[in-house]
């Protein structure tokens, strides 16, 4: 039996324990990802952790799926639909009969940018701009008659089934692309120029994506070829602009481990006279002091991490002992707000 077999063997009789070491190994790198980006490790006892561990990784897992199919549903839905049953279907493959780029770009590519620029010509200049349609619609016509048996009124139809199928992924794309507008947008700085550069750059690949997905192998595994697209434009978004904080942070926020804005901190008055020395914003109503507009970095462990403001200006990241903490509060006129999807601020 070679090392593979034995490899094998192991984790089909030691399943539920590899299982559970894979969570708490990705539940631990939420983690780290998330206070790596704040520049601070609480001392948690992992050994008591774990169940919280495991939980950050099976929300890790979901969130990413969903950001996944995000990125890929508009190409993959086409491919899956009218990309495979159409009777048409020879005007996208190449001479092997097989899926191209080429076809996935004429046929998927050039549909779903004239509905976008129909749109955007609508909402800019008035709904004559959808007149753009017309030359489009009827060059594909002529496209496909010069290289389809199919004539007449059958062809008019499978053309028409798949202009709806291109629209559908139109409607479909605004998720990816609004994914990609929250981020460019909320990026650390890099000046208008390079910012909308890159912003380019990252909707060109996300297109690209797409249409390898419309365009994808009969014999590839459907799971193996979205999931490896999907995980390449995820992963390159992320880097270029350099938020690879996002999942985590948002994990973290979901289950108010931290980053948690807005909030209001009630401590004893011993450590009132910290925050007196810090020269930090609070109110004294009291034996006790409310900190407003604070940002809890972390609630973990021994301290509370936060960020709040200071007296004069700017503002500072320190920590209070848990011990001193008496309460802590969200205002529900802020949480209340219709903004609660993925947050992308932090």
């Amino acid at each position: 039996m070679d090392h593979k077999s034995k490899l094998f063997e192991y984790v089909y009789a030691h399943l539920a324990s590899t299982l559970w070491s894979l969570l708490l190994l990705l539940g631990g790198a939420v983690f780290v990802g998330y206070f790596a980006h704040i520049e601070y490790m609480p001392e948690l006892d992992l050994s008591s952790s774990a169940a919280i561990i495991a939980t950050a990784a099976i929300s890790a897992l979901i969130l990413a799926v969903l950001l996944l199919v995000v990125l890929i549903f508009p190409g993959a839905s086409w491919a899956g639909t009218i990309g495979s049953t159409s009777k048409i279907k020879s005007l996208w493959l190449d001479k092997d009969g097989k899926p191209s780029i080429k076809g996935a770009a004429i046929w998927f590519g050039i549909p779903l940018v004239t509905f976008y620029f129909c749109g955007v010509g609508a909402i800019l200049i008035g709904w004559f701009s959808l007149l753009i349609l017309l030359p489009v619609v009827v060059g594909s016509f002529v496209l496909a008659k010069r290289n389809t048996e199919l004539l007449g009124w059958p062809l008019a139809i499978d053309l028409t089934l798949v202009w709806g199928a291109a629209f559908i992924s139109a409607i479909f794309a605004f998720l990816p692309f609004w994914l990609i507008y929250l981020l460019a947008t909320t990026a650390d700085p890099q000046g208008p120029i390079n910012r909308w550069i890159i912003t380019l750059a990252v909707v060109v690949l996300v297109a690209f994506v797409n249409l390898a997905a419309a365009a994808k192998p009969d014999n590839v595994k459907s799971l193996l070829w979205y999931g490896g697209l999907g995980a390449i434009a995820l992963f390159m978004i992320l880097m270029q602009f350099g938020r690879f904080h996002v999942i985590p942070s948002r994990i973290i926020q979901i289950y108010k481990f931290g980053n948690i804005e807005s909030a209001e901190v009630v401590v004893s008055l011993n450590a009132c006279k910290g925050l007196s020395a810090l020269n930090v914003q609070h109110e004294a109503p009291g034996d006790v002091c409310i900190i407003s507009g604070v940002t809890i970095l972390s609630r973990l462990g021994r301290e509370f991490y936060v960020e709040a403001e200071r007296k004069e200006s700017g503002k500072l990241r320190f920590a209070i002992p848990a011990e001193a903490v008496i309460s802590w509060a969200i205002p529900l006129s802020d949480t209340s707000k219709p903004n609660q999807g993925i947050e992308l601020t932090r």
